[in-house]
């Protein structure tokens, strides 16, 4: 079961891909 309620129209696994991905740039930024 995929849980779209913040996802928008993406796919789950896609946005779940791309905010790691945010999460990752963001931690590296200011770290």
């Amino acid at each position: 079961m995929h849980i779209n309620n913040f996802d928008g129209p993406l796919p789950a696994s896609l946005s779940n891909a791309t905010r790691l991905q945010v999460l990752s740039a963001e931690s590296n930024k200011f770290s």
